[in-house]
């Protein structure tokens, strides 16, 4: 059994109808999608929260089991940042499978890639003395601390950021698209709008990862225990979630400009109770809020997904 709902202002359903852009055609809309249980209220929840603050608000969610999918303004386009971590660790994981790179291997970090103006704890313990560096070390800092050095050294491993929209298409993820390295997107705001994802794909990627249908087990193992060590957002979907309950996950954080908080996002998955799994992708863009306010409401958005799984 499927299920469409749409939840859109007059005006905005008459645009739809009559054929407009997508950017206006998906605004105010709200969609459940491919499902057998009844997302209503889940739905209605997430709508009352997103209203809490002045930002647009994103949700992407795949019950990874049964495989019921929600979206709540998920195919709009929302600035990665730092999410875009993780589809870039599974091209490398991808490419580790193929025998193209070795998690072994060592990569030469120069001096000039130290660069002083970005995160990057790598740097920090290495005191920006150039240094070979694993393959392996270079993803875990990537992901668990968000350095922007590495993630940069592993896209030149890659091709550059073309190679991990290309390979997200490969999968059957459209909605992934990654123009500019760290460095770039450092030296311009508008950038990091040119990074985007849809949340309901990024969902999606999740899932099929953790369901071993992306990369080899041995690799699927490997990043998914990398992503349970994520040392920063731990008040985004973590935060309200019961003690203890385990949670492999990305962030991504951008800061002000012209007044607002452009992106602080999360994705991840989350293991319930009764030993099934939420793929869920939160992002909240173009916040008129400092971080804290936005880190909360993912937290409450993840507490509501989280409680509706339960009733499945």
């Amino acid at each position: 059994m499927k299920k469409l709902i749409y939840s859109c202002l007059a005006a905005a359903s008459l645009l739809c109808l009559t054929g407009c852009d997508n950017a206006t055609a998906t605004k105010e809309e709200t969609v459940v999608t491919d499902s057998s249980h009844d997302y209503t209220n889940l739905n209605r929840q997430i709508d009352s929260l997103a209203h809490t603050l002045d930002c647009k608000v994103s949700v992407g969610l795949v019950h990874i089991e049964s495989g019921d999918t929600f979206s709540y303004n998920g195919y709009e386009h929302r600035p990665m940042m730092s999410t875009c971590k993780f589809p870039l660790a599974l091209l490398i994981l991808d490419k580790v499978d193929s025998g193209q790179l070795s998690l072994e291997q060592k990569v030469f970090v120069s001096k000039a890639e130290m660069r002083p103006s970005t995160h990057s704890p790598l740097r920090d313990s290495l005191k920006s003395k150039a240094s070979d560096v694993s393959i392996h070390k270079l993803m875990y800092y990537s992901v668990t601390m968000s350095d922007n050095i590495t993630t940069d050294v592993l896209l030149k491993q890659v091709g550059g950021p073309n190679a991990v929209t290309e390979y997200a298409k490969s999968k059957g993820m459209a909605g992934i698209s990654m123009l500019h390295t760290e460095e770039h997107m450092g030296l311009n705001m508008q950038r990091p709008y040119e990074n985007w994802c849809e949340p309901i794909d990024m969902a999606r990627l999740l899932a099929g990862f953790y369901k071993g249908e992306v990369v080899s087990k041995i690799s699927t193992d490997t990043l998914r225990q990398i992503m349970e060590r994520t040392s920063g957002g731990a008040n985004r979907i973590k935060g309200m979630l019961p003690e203890g309950t385990v949670v492999g996950h990305k962030t991504g954080t951008s800061g002000f400009e012209n007044g607002l908080n452009i992106a602080v996002n999360d994705i991840g998955v989350v293991t319930l109770p009764n030993g099934q799994h939420l793929a869920l992708a939160v992002y909240i863009t173009d916040a008129k809020a400092e971080t804290p306010a936005c880190e909360k409401l993912i937290a409450q958005i993840a507490r509501v997904a989280y409680d509706d799984a339960l009733e499945q």
